[in-house]
């Protein structure tokens, strides 16, 4: 028996907040404590964490908990709104009593259903066969609760059995390191554990700068004060040097600098991009990165002491992308991420003796971030394999990937301390509603159309103007759903459950919508009744498209396959026709008029021009001119041809020019601007009355830094 002090973290934790305030202990009370017990069986973690009496005291009066489900995403909701009613910090508006408890628990199991999983992988808590197990214990806690009720304790103690001593199970500690204002983002921890940086806007600087905090401190710690972007910061393996990247325009650079701060040493400058996060082996000897250039996509090997680069991974594809290069702890294996489309991405491991690469996944899901464990065998990354991105760990070795305890819904880019139990990661929430924007220059104003705490993006209005089609992640997965003109009536039409669908394209009839989805495990375009039903390929067997548009008949689709190659497709009699002219990137049919279309044609790797094609003769009219690079997400109505363009290539939510080409006039004029559009989320539609504009709009967004202790 070990008798713990009434004062400790760990008993604070369970206490009802009216005990706190040193009211009467009843059986309400116990409720609350048992919410407390119940919920670190279902999640792994504790309800209201915290290092300090203050810390957990200040988090069961002023917080809620995170939410079950997004710790543990296979959790059924009415489990966490139990929970939630048990915790209720309100002792009148809380569960009543046991008895209460015990016949919800029972209606739970008796209505849960077994859970299948598409990928086959093992899930650590809450699976079907998990649940009786865990039935069992919360009911044996209700029954231990009905038989101290009313019995007044003045020591807690633990019993533990011998076998149980032989063991120690340690529950992982989840904490959150920041709440700041503004966008953390490639948060590393330091490899003894104490420390963190981090890339952050701070409230009085012109950019994002270098930051680090202590794990057990509050204040930031500014580390660099440029004025130009810096991100992706890293640890030297001792602890003492903080490598990150800074843009200055074309040209990207790896700066190094003492965790202590001081001067600054440039060790390498790239005429391109750096694009993800870069990391240091810990021999210390080399620092990897994944860049793009004018010539060719890859991953390099930078010698920190002679400067000298070795390609390690190249290709020359536009649609390839390289990102998150992490070394293992014992130098033997380089991991990143290979990216053949948007959401197609797999982890490869390159070995440093062989110098071959092999796939370790083979999911084509979302990769945000990875990093390996201490004992090399194992990499920790977040992917988007069952719907949101969540952390999952990836053995080597053959074997299924399980969930990290106590990581949730949103979780992405990890980073684990080489000495330590120690894991930090990035969880993002954002909100991206539909709304609609007048292109009256008095008020400009914004109405919502449609809204859920998820993403709603990529609205397409019918032809007749009567429905309005858009994707939404709303049940977990990218779906399509239809909703009337004004948002409201929404209802999904796909039940696909895949991590990723292209933007809605309504038929010249208004009865179908095809999208791009990896539907049958490979990108391709897609058909579904507008109203919902059977999902059919749309190209047929013979290519697979990534993108494309109906002809002016709903048989005909114009489609670009992953060669960048322009093709129409005949689904009534399965045949692939040459396009009328070449060049075509992509195609939007001109439904006012039958004998025309629109499309972009790809002049060079930065120059687009946009033709109207008549497909009576197969010709071409001279271009539409484009003011600024790559025209995205044309949309074609009676009178003109929109679309949309950038100042800058943006991987951040930015602003988006709307131009407008008027086909009377034959001139074309921006009308308005768009602000927090996503560069997955360019599209668009005009408004029923022609005088508005109907987008995807980040409405809120927040990044946080997590530390999860004891995660292994």
């Amino acid at each position: 028996k070990q008798s713990l002090d009434l004062q400790s973290p760990e008993f604070l934790a369970y206490q009802a907040p009216e005990l706190l305030d040193e009211h009467q202990h009843n059986e309400v009370s116990d409720v609350f404590s048992l919410g407390c017990v119940i919920y670190e069986i279902a999640t792994g973690v504790r309800a209201f964490p915290g290092t300090s009496p203050d810390l957990v005291i200040d988090a069961i009066k002023t917080s809620r908990p995170l939410s079950p489900t997004r710790l543990v995403p296979f959790l059924p909701i009415s489990l966490e709104q139990q929970l939630y009613e048990m915790l209720e910090r309100d002792p009148k508006r809380r569960m009543q009593s046991a008895s209460q408890i015990l016949a919800d628990l029972q209606r739970i199991r008796r209505d849960r259903t077994s859970i299948s999983i598409k990928t086959g992988a093992h899930i650590p808590a809450a699976t079907s066969n998990d649940w009786p197990w865990l039935f069992a214990c919360v009911s044996l806690i209700v029954v231990l609760a009905y038989l101290i009720w009313g019995r007044e304790q003045q020591t807690i103690v633990v019993e533990t059995s011998n076998a149980a001593n032989s063991m120690e199970v340690v529950v992982p500690t989840v904490l959150p390191l920041t709440t700041d204002v503004g966008m953390e983002l490639h948060a590393v921890i330091s490899p003894h554990g104490n420390q963190f940086a981090y890339a952050w806007q701070g409230p009085n600087d012109v950019s994002t700068n270098i930051y680090l905090r202590l794990i057990t401190s509050s204040e930031p710690f500014q580390l660099s004060h440029s004025d130009y972007t810096e991100q992706f910061p890293c640890w030297s393996p001792d602890g003492n040097r903080i490598a990150f990247v800074r843009v200055e325009g074309q040209i990207s650079s790896i700066v190094v600098i003492s965790a202590l701060g001081g001067t600054e040493q440039v060790i390498y400058e790239l005429d391109g991009r750096i694009t993800s996060s870069i990391d240091w082996s810990a021999d210390g000897q080399h620092i990897a990165f994944a860049f793009r250039d004018e010539k060719s996509i890859g991953v390099t090997e930078l010698n920190v002491r002679n400067r000298s680069i070795r390609v390690l991974v190249s290709d020359g594809s536009l649609t390839t992308r390289f990102e998150s290069p992490a070394y293992s702890n014992d130098n033997s294996w380089l991991a990143y991420v290979r990216r053949q489309q948007l959401g197609r991405e797999d982890i490869f491991l390159l070995s440093r003796d062989s110098g071959e690469s092999t796939p370790l996944t083979l999911d084509h899901a979302e990769i945000r971030g990875l990093a390996w464990c201490n004992d090399s065998q194992h990499l920790i990354a977040s992917s988007s394999r069952s719907g949101l991105p969540t952390l999952w760990r990836f053995s080597i070795e053959p074997s299924p990937p399980t969930l990290v305890a106590g990581a949730g819904i949103n979780a992405t880019f990890p980073s684990i301390a080489r000495h330590d139990n120690a894991l930090v990661h990035t969880i993002e929430t954002a909100e991206i509603d539909i709304v609609e924007k007048s292109f009256d220059e008095t008020d400009g104003e914004e109405t919502i159309l449609i809204h859920s705490s998820r993403h709603d993006f990529a609205p397409m209005l019918s032809y007749d103007g009567k429905k309005l089609a858009f994707v939404s992640n709303r049940t977990g997965f990218e779906e399509i759903w239809v909703a009337d003109a004004d948002g409201t009536n929404p209802e999904p039409v796909t039940a696909l459950r895949q991590p990723l669908i292209g933007m809605p394209y309504w038929s010249s009839n208004n009865q179908q919508l095809l999208f791009a989805s990896y539907h049958e495990s490979h990108r391709d375009l897609y058909v579904v009744p507008a109203g919902g039903g059977r999902v059919i390929d749309a190209t047929g067997p013979i290519d697979t498209a990534i993108s494309g548009s109906f002809g002016r008949d709903s048989d005909y689709v114009y489609y670009r396959n992953e060669r960048n190659e322009t093709y129409i497709y005949n689904r009534a009699s399965g045949k692939r026709l040459e396009p009328p002219v070449s060049g075509m990137w992509y195609t939007r049919f001109d439904p006012f008029d039958l004998d025309g279309a629109f499309f972009v044609r790809r002049n060079s790797s930065q120059e687009f021009s946009v033709h109207r094609l008549d497909l009576r003769n197969n010709t071409s009219e001279i271009p539409i001119l484009i003011s600024n690079g790559k025209p995205r997400s044309l949309y074609v109505d009676q009178s003109s041809l929109y679309w949309l363009e950038s100042d800058n290539s943006v991987t951040q939510p930015g602003i988006q020019h709307l131009w407008r080409y008027d086909r009377r006039l034959k001139d074309s004029a921006q009308v308005t601007s768009l602000t927090g559009m996503m560069p997955r989320h360019y599209g668009f539609t005009i408004g029923p009355n022609g005088n508005s504009v109907i987008y995807g709009k980040l409405s809120e967004t927040q990044t946080d830094i997590v530390l999860i202790r004891d995660f292994e």
